[in-house]
Formats: structure tokens, C-alpha cells, sequence
């Protein structure tokens, strides 16, 4: 996913780019501790979502009826390279990812104290998670 057609023209897209390419030359090192999650995930990039559904109190990427048995078990197989998971739930074409920590309780708290959000996008700074819009990114291309 192309994520700098979303930000507003006054962003430094050079700058963000130049931080990209040597965060993924960083990544991309051939080192055992890099490759032990790099070929899983090059594995399931393999593998487009139709659907994301990120409404809920689980992210659900992906139908059970978008892939095969045989694909199932695959992501799974890969899917399980990145335990522990530590936040979540996720749910990926049907697999279900449990979690250390379960993101939806800290938005469940939240919730009864923050204002009105409709139609507003919300940066959970510090969250820590920005591989998601990432990694995630590559997997669901969504149609804008």
C-alpha cells in the first residue's frame, strides 16, 4: 500500500522515504535474528486480502473463503513463526491469533472517555505497532 498518497502535501515525503528505505536495508540484513521472521513473512505476502475489517475487537484480515485448505494451513505454519504474539487479537482468513496483551481492553476503557470519533482518524502514538501499517499494508491492498 502506497501510504504516502494519504498524507496532506505539506509532508516531508523525501524525508519519510530516505527513514523507509534504511529502516528495510536494516531489515534486510542477512543475519539469522532477521531472516527467522523475514521468510515467514515474505511467505505470506504471497497472499492478497480482499477484506479487512479493523471495526471490531478483533482485526479480521482476510474471508476463510478467500483461500484453500492447503493455503490455510500454509499461513498458519508461517503465521506461527511470529509467536508470542504480543498484542492483538487478529483473525487471518479464519485463523484466530490470540495475544500476551489484548488491544481492544485499553480501547475499551478508553472509549466511555474520549469524545465523539466519527468520521476521525486516530494515531495511537507510542503504540508501537507502526510494522502493522507496514507489514499489514502489504497483505491487504485496499480500494480507495
Amino acid at each position: 500500500m502506497d501510504y504516502l498518497n494519504h498524507l496532506p502535501a505539506t509532508a516531508d515525503r523525501d524525508s519519510i522515504l530516505d527513514i523507509s528505505q534504511s529502516r528495510q536495508r536494516w531489515v534486510s540484513q542477512e543475519k539469522k535474528g532477521f531472516i527467522r521472521y523475514r521468510q515467514p513473512m515474505q511467505a505470506l505476502t504471497a497472499f492478497q486480502a480482499k477484506t479487512v475489517d479493523c471495526t471490531g475487537d478483533t482485526v479480521i484480515i482476510g474471508d476463510p473463503d478467500e483461500i484453500t485448505t492447503e493455503e490455510r494451513q500454509l499461513i498458519k505454519k508461517n503465521l506461527t513463526c511470529f509467536m508470542p504474539w504480543r498484542k492483538g487479537p487478529f483473525n487471518v482468513f479464519g485463523i484466530d491469533i490470540d495475544a500476551e496483551w489484548r488491544s481492544e481492553k485499553k480501547w475499551q476503557r478508553l472509549l466511555p472517555r474520549l469524545p465523539d470519533l466519527t468520521d476521525k482518524v486516530v494515531a495511537d502514538v507510542g503504540c508501537n505497532n507502526g510494522y502493522y501499517m507496514e507489514q499489514y499494508g502489504r497483505v491487504y491492498q485496499p480500494q480507495y
